[in-house]
């Protein structure tokens, strides 16, 4: 089969994942949740071009299943394109950049730089996200207060009444899209390591196997991390909510430099497989390790630990 072929599968593929959402049904979502990976595989094995092709593809299949047999919305073409498609051919661009350094050997784009890039992808939505909201009463919090005081009056007759739901309510609004962009940003990493686990399988990867535990970030993060911190405790209001958000957004990176650590640690003990597997079970069922990843992560950038736990031998974390 062509390349080209191939990409037009993948991109049908991810429309039909993506459109799998609006069955409702809990099969459905996991499937939507799946919707980036058929392009991921495609731009690993192929590149770019074909993440922007198999792109292309999907938004149209997208559009015209929209139009013709849904709600006739534009806004799930879009979002299709916005959160899946566009980003990740950015991504795959430059996950597959790569230079000759003065050893003679190839050196590729940093693990550490594609995390910054997946969290730049989320303030920019965020940033467009408070802009289309500028003439609204309240902007971005007030929309988010709104709807979910609506979906809270939609609940059955008779259910069990919210005790402080007006408070409850508004922490919810407060934090809503920086969770919303870390949950988008994980199924973009999530796919993103089952996509290069399938086109290794089959050794079609374009560059080398990207592992968590080579990820680390650049030195000024610590530092907009710090000033976004301080901006969601100081500052009032609006500002407030826009600090906490970004600081919530810039966390992400944090906890994948903390997971970085962690992977570091496990890389070559013979209980390697036990140590994760723990550790995942607890980062799941439990409130406070991604908490405490986080803070792994900071620690990481001023003392090193990665580099610390990290020995050198063969091993085959991806």
């Amino acid at each position: 089969m062509s390349p080209a072929l191939i990409a037009v599968g993948c991109g049908a593929l991810s429309a039909l994942l993506y459109l799998s959402v609006v069955v409702g049904s809990v099969g459905g979502f996991i499937f939507g949740y799946l919707a980036p990976l058929p392009l991921t595989i495609a731009g690993l094995a192929l590149g770019p071009f074909a993440v922007i092709l198999g792109g292309v593809c999907g938004t149209i299949i997208v559009a015209v299943i929209n139009v013709a047999w849904l709600d006739g919305s534009w806004l799930g073409p879009f979002l299709f394109a916005a959160t899946g498609a566009l980003p990740l051919s950015f991504l795959i661009r430059n996950a597959m950049l790569s230079r000759t350094t003065p050893d003679g050997s190839l050196e590729w784009y940093p693990p550490g730089l594609l995390a910054v890039m997946v969290s730049g992808f989320g303030v920019l939505g965020f940033a467009i996200a408070l802009l289309l909201t500028l003439d609204e009463v309240g902007g971005l919090h007030g929309v988010l207060t709104r709807l979910l005081l609506s979906i809270i009056r939609q609940a059955p007759i008779g259910a069990e009444p919210i005790p402080n739901r007006h408070d409850v309510i508004e922490g919810l609004a407060q934090i809503l899209p920086g969770a919303v962009v870390a949950s988008w940003s994980v199924m973009l990493v999530l796919n993103g390591v089952l996509a290069q686990s399938v086109v290794a399988r089959f050794n079609r990867c374009l560059r080398p196997p990207i592992r968590l535990s080579d990820l680390e970030l650049p030195g000024w993060t610590p530092l907009a991390f710090a000033l976004s911190s301080a901006g969601a405790v100081i500052l009032p209001d609006d500002w407030g909510f826009v600090a906490l958000n970004l600081t919530l957004i810039i966390a992400l990176m944090f906890l994948f430099a903390g997971l970085a650590v962690v992977h570091a640690y496990a890389r070559n003990r013979p209980t390697k497989v036990l140590i994760l597997t723990l550790f995942y079970i607890s980062f799941i069922l439990l409130a406070w390790p991604p908490f405490a990843v986080v803070g792994l992560g900071v620690l990481e950038q001023w003392i090193g630990l990665r580099r610390r736990f990290s020995a050198s031998g063969p091993d085959q974390e991806i």
